[in-house]
């Protein structure tokens, strides 16, 4: 495509490390979808090749800044990390780069060509209300053990007064434990429903019970509730500006990148998908 291929090798690989789940492999997938990574990677070069025209470039700062917000630069052992998932360093920090870069540049092009009106707002605020309503919601924390014995033993002593999110970050063996247990505010569907049932049941401020599941045994804090209500338009607002922006955005992507298409010469090989 205007003399920038693409090369087998690098199709093969987005294919295997983007497209490929389980224990499929690149050969088998569906045409459409060999064919649908494929024009992503055509329009990635299209935006490329618009970043140069327009003059769009990522500075070595912008670079660095974007690099420290996906791994601790500081940490000495991060690229050893990267070399463990068979992550090329200097190919990550090119792929980085470039998804900086086009970003950069989607936003120059449309910086000026979105406008979002009240009535607007208000229109999608009339027609949606329901959906926009917010559910009945649970601050939650939580402690895992994975044997009843020490479980019982955290529990006597939350009921002997300990501090809850200190027992969380000194026994809980789950993921949020550094956290002094804290899940955030759940709702109930997110959680699996012996977990939900049980955390929803309990008055702010209270603990549960042990709860044995396939993990361990569970104990939850309900530190506060919000219960379910509709939103004002004033609350809703910047939500529903933030889904206008992104509807209004995406058409206009696809009839600019149409455009870009059609501007250049784009030879694909099928015989090689």
């Amino acid at each position: 495509m205007n003399a920038k291929p693409i090369y087998l090798a690098d199709y093969q690989q987005e294919l295997e490390k983007n497209w490929v789940s389980g224990e499929s492999v690149a050969g088998e997938l569906d045409f459409k979808l060999k064919l649908k990574c494929l024009e992503e990677m055509i329009e990635q070069k299209l935006i490329v090749i618009e970043a140069g025209r327009l003059g769009v470039r990522v500075t070595d700062q912008e670079l660095k800044d974007e690099l420290s917000q996906l791994v601790d630069m500081s940490d000495p052992e991060w690229s050893k990390r990267l070399g463990q998932k068979g992550v090329n360093q200097e190919k990550w920090k090119r792929q980085v780069a470039q998804d900086l870069l086009i970003r950069k540049t989607l936003d120059t092009v449309f910086a000026h060509q979105i406008h979002l009106t009240e009535a607007e707002l208000k229109s999608y605020y009339e027609q949606n209300a329901k959906s926009l309503a917010l559910t009945e919601r649970v601050h939650a924390f939580q402690i895992l053990l994975p044997d009843e014995l020490p479980a019982q033993e955290v529990l006597n002593q939350l009921k002997a007064g300990a501090d809850f999110k200190e027992l969380a970050r000194k026994y809980s063996k789950s993921p949020e434990a550094q956290n002094s247990g804290d899940l955030g505010w759940v709702e109930r569907q997110q959680l699996p429903q012996f977990l939900g049932d049980a955390l929803f049941a309990l008055a702010p401020g209270s603990i549960s019970r042990l709860i044995k599941s396939p993990f361990g045994y569970h104990l939850l804090l309900a530190e506060a509730k919000s219960e379910a209500r509709a939103l004002s338009f004033d609350e809703a607002k910047d939500s529903i500006a933030k889904v206008l922006y992104a509807e209004k955005r995406n058409s206009l992507y696809r009839n600019w990148i149409r455009a870009r298409w059609k501007a250049n010469r784009i030879k694909i090989n099928y015989q090689l998908l």
